[in-house]
């Protein structure tokens, strides 16, 4: 236990005190996204849903937010210490490799916590958005919950070797699913076709089922049914994929 704590120590300092450019995008970007949808474009919303709107465009960028910091941050500080070795450090020490990753994710998930509260003070501050305390503690639980099956794809995407094709994969992942999950513009107004794509995403799930709980509307199960096949799914491609990698660098040493 005393191990992995100091691994979480050290972890958060690299991820919270020593990576400004990451918690740059992943807090400031979705907090100004925020205000330009809630102060700028809000013009054609009726007076009676404008609270509403507000609440479900807090849940839209937190999810954003969310999404940036599991296949950007994560994969980034995983891919860089595949690159200096720590991995191989591990295997050589008695160091259990659960301890690595529970403690890259504990501190995501910190980052996503820290997330939320700050983008949730904006809201409350700007727009006099409230939460009861049980609209406010389900939707945190499942939006922290929720985000797992994105962990696993940033550790597929951490796998990518160069910095320049992660980077790229990247944003050409995170965007398009950000925009066909209705984080920036309601599905219905949508493609019919993309409107079928984006039913059927982990992040639209997310979003959908946040926005709920925060509305205290009611939830449905259809949203934890797809979080949990995704995260099924996304487990079995991620076994797969190491297992490969574990074969290819034996038969080139």
């Amino acid at each position: 236990m005393k191990t992995f704590t100091k691994m979480l120590l050290i972890d958060f300092k690299r991820t919270q005190l020593r990576n400004f450019a990451a918690l740059f995008f992943s807090l400031l970007m979705p907090i100004a996204f925020y205000l330009l949808f809630t102060k700028v474009m809000n013009q054609d919303v009726p007076a009676k849903y404008l609270i509403s709107f507000q609440k479900q465009c807090m849940i839209s960028m937190v999810t954003y937010s969310i999404v940036i910091s599991m296949l950007f941050s994560f994969a980034s500080l995983l891919a860089r210490d595949n690159l200096i070795g720590i991995p191989k450090w591990l295997r050589i020490t008695s160091l259990p490799n659960r301890y690595y990753y529970l403690s890259k994710l504990t501190n995501v998930i910190l980052q996503n916590l820290l997330s939320i509260m700050l983008v949730y003070l904006v809201a409350a501050t700007v727009n006099h958005v409230h939460f009861s305390g049980q609209e406010f503690a389900l939707m945190l639980i499942w939006l922290l919950l929720a985000s797992l099956p994105l962990s696993l794809i940033g550790i597929m995407i951490s796998m990518i070797h160069n910095e320049n094709t992660r980077s790229v994969f990247s944003n050409l992942l995170t965007f398009p699913l950000v925009i066909v999950s209705g984080l920036w513009w309601p599905l219905d107004q949508m493609p019919k076709f993309m409107q079928h794509i984006g039913y059927l995403s982990p992040v639209y799930a997310v979003n959908a089922a946040g926005q709920a709980l925060a509305n205290g509307e009611t939830f449905q199960w259809s949203w934890l049914w797809t979080i949990l096949i995704w995260f099924v799914i996304l487990l079995i491609v991620l076994i797969c994929l190491n297992k490969l990698r574990n074969r290819f660098s034996q038969s080139v040493s």
